[in-house]
């Protein structure tokens, strides 16, 4: 190896190790055995770049691993192992991510992903979206969500006091229509894009709306005819809820 990159890995490595520093426990947690080997390889996610996309590189990973410590401390929870197969996967995707908004969703996946939460194709699938793409998605959960916290649960509730009734089914998101939370989306879009569509009624609906809906439907998070929101949406976006 040359002088100029053996300087170049040791500033890496260097730099690498006081950025990582205030998150020793958090990485020596997610990695388990492999601890040792933890900073070596978010090293390696930005060691083979030109130094101002490392730099960026490297912010965006201190930030992805703070705020998936912040979140834990939220939660009250303790991060545990997970299987490097998926652990790299999210610190990479999440530290390509420059939208906060969008890597605040991969961080609180790390760390639900790192209590035990499993969601099939989470990674492949949240890096297919948009910060748009997630807002609708956030507009449907929150819609279901509620019914589940109220109706669902009280008629959940009544059927557990029957004694000795078997319990009832879990909660199917799929059952409950999403137009009043679609439509009013669909407001949101439009407003924000001053669409003509607000004013007059006709001359189309924003094609925008439409473009975000179709993708969380090509991806499974919504059923094909667009209106429910299917398990595998419902459990990702769970999982990718920012703590409040």
């Amino acid at each position: 190896m040359s002088d100029d990159a053996e300087l170049v890995k040791a500033g890496v490595e260097g730099f690498t190790a006081a950025s990582l520093a205030p998150f020793s426990d958090l990485i020596s947690r997610l990695f388990g055995r492999a601890a040792d080997e933890g900073g070596a390889i978010l090293g390696e996610i930005v060691h083979d770049f030109g130094n101002e996309y490392r730099e960026r590189r490297q912010s965006r990973t201190v930030r992805e691993l703070q705020r998936t410590q912040d979140f834990l401390t939220l939660e009250g929870a303790t991060a545990k192992q997970i299987e490097m197969k998926l652990l790299v996967p999210l610190l990479e995707n999440g530290s390509l991510e420059e939208d906060d908004g969008l890597q605040d969703r991969w961080a609180a996946l790390l760390a639900r992903t790192s209590t035990g939460t499993r969601v099939p194709g989470a990674v492949e699938i949240l890096k297919q979206l948009t910060s748009d793409d997630v807002e609708t998605l956030q507009c449907c959960y929150d819609f279901v969500r509620n019914i589940e916290t109220t109706t669902w649960k009280e008629e959940d509730d009544r059927i557990r006091a029957r004694a000795p009734m078997p319990p009832p089914p879990p909660f199917d998101p799929s059952k409950y229509d999403l137009t009043p939370a679609l439509e009013g989306r669909k407001h949101q879009i439009a407003t924000r894009l001053n669409h003509h569509w607000l004013y007059t009624g006709k001359y189309g609906q924003p094609d925008e709306f439409f473009v975000y809906l179709d993708n969380v439907v090509r991806l499974g998070l919504l059923s094909s005819s667009g209106t429910t929101l299917t398990r595998i949406g419902y459990r990702l976006i769970s999982a990718c809820q920012i703590p409040r």
